[in-house]
């Protein structure tokens, strides 16, 4: 019999490398987390693409005064999130916000001297992003 591999399973592995694997390896798992996310359409399948272990290497290349050689990776996986926000649902868009907040870090924004997640919200109104606040808090 063959076996088959569903979007977690691929997921997992990749999330194993971010987290166990050498430096190419973490950086490879970086590029085909911008690939999917930016890709996509859907909130489920860019919620499992920011997965902790990419969150948290993203928080730790990118912020203030890191010297991390993942820096440039992350910081435009960061810029295409931005830009492609811009043509992705609501629903992508509060999936990538919640995802670098409770995956990568609460204050993410100040963490990573960027301004990712209030640009990705940027488009919503008052009503949802007050919303994405209370559920974040």
């Amino acid at each position: 019999g063959s076996e088959t591999f569903d979007r977690t399973d691929v997921w997992n592995i990749i999330d194993h490398e971010a987290t166990h694997g050498s430096l190419e390896r973490r950086g490879t798992a970086i590029l085909l987390t911008e690939i999917v996310a930016c890709g996509t359409n859907s909130a489920q399948l860019v919620s499992l693409a920011l997965s902790s272990s990419i969150c948290k290497i993203i928080v730790g290349a990118t912020k203030t005064n890191s010297k991390s050689h993942l820096r440039p990776l992350a910081q435009r996986l960061l810029k295409h999130l931005v830009s492609s926000s811009k043509h992705k649902t609501s629903d992508w868009r509060f999936a990538v916000a919640s995802a670098l907040t409770s995956r990568g870090d609460s204050r993410f924004d100040t963490r990573t001297s960027t301004d990712t997640v209030s640009a990705i919200l940027s488009g919503e109104s008052v009503e949802r992003h007050a919303t994405f606040l209370v559920t974040q808090a």
